[in-house]
């Protein structure tokens, strides 16, 4: 009799375990309503599992599309979309702040 509630206690702890993991890997961070993700290793992961525009690939265009370099880009969930928040540097060195769709920014 014991050793079969041994047996159940590991079980239980065991598919305990598993749901956790299962579940904390099915779980997409998601930022809140109107708020900005700063932490990167959190927002990457939302750029890749919502599909939106990669910050690579939009600091490539930027120069052609903004005219300059982007100094820094936040994402922000926003009116149910994101959104990245851009500072970007002209080449007479000013600065202007950019809010951009992250699905489809600059029109691509």
């Amino acid at each position: 009799m014991l050793r079969l509630r041994q047996v159940y206690i590991t079980s239980a702890l065991l598919a305990g375990v598993i749901f956790g993991v299962v579940s904390a890997k099915a779980a997409a961070p998601q930022a809140p309503e109107g708020r900005c993700i700063d932490d990167w290793s959190v927002a990457s992961r939302i750029v890749a599992q919502e599909g939106l525009a990669s910050v690579e690939r939009l600091a490539s265009a930027a120069g052609k599309r903004i005219g300059g370099a982007i100094v820094r880009t936040t994402l922000c969930h926003e009116g149910g979309r994101y959104v990245y928040r851009v500072l970007v540097r002209n080449r007479q060195g000013e600065i202007s702040r950019h809010n951009l769709d992250a699905r489809h920014p600059l029109g691509f």
